[in-house]
């Protein structure tokens, strides 16, 4: 006697993963705290590498500042930042103080247009970690949608006859 199988349905499709996060080897920029006032230039970084940090904010906190013709307010050290400055820090301990804050790294446009100079700290004098990352790390460009040429090939014309076997 054979046995019917009932047929059950199927679970649901997973949820989509998000997006995947940057590679943890992608270079970010450092920007000196204050244009002209470093030794060193800035630069692209490894992430492991120490650097001091500046928090922004695209919102008002309390005791940040916001320099004239930015948009951002900028801090090194206030409360929200634990009261005191961070020297020294890779970039993922950068990113997670400032993300404590309920704030961000700068970018490096707002570093360089100078919109967390004077912050505090001394880092006008230091390169400041930025959330700039490199642009070899993005990922790459859609295909183009205009059609490439027609491979070249190294075959005889299809009216050409075969060659007379040896």
């Amino acid at each position: 006697m054979r046995r019917k199988q009932s047929k059950q349905p199927l679970p649901p499709p997973p949820p989509p993963l998000p997006p995947p996060a940057p590679p943890a080897g992608s270079p970010r920029y450092v920007a000196c705290g204050r244009t002209g006032r470093c030794d060193e230039s800035d630069r692209w970084a490894a992430p492991s590498e120490k650097h001091e940090v500046r928090c922004c904010s695209d919102s008002r906190i309390d005791g940040w500042k916001k320099k004239d013709g930015c948009s951002v307010w900028s801090e090194s050290d206030d409360d929200e930042m634990g009261g005191k400055c961070h020297h020294n820090k890779n970039f993922a301990q950068a990113s997670t103080i400032c993300e404590d804050a309920g704030a961000r790294l700068c970018t490096r446009a707002e570093l360089q247009g100078n919109c967390a100079r004077g912050s505090g700290c001394g880092h006008d004098r230091d390169l400041i970690w930025s959330g700039t990352e490199s642009e070899a790390a993005a990922p790459p460009p859609p295909p183009s949608a205009s059609p490439s040429p027609p491979p070249s090939a190294s075959l005889p014309p299809p009216s050409a006859s075969p060659a007379p076997p040896p």
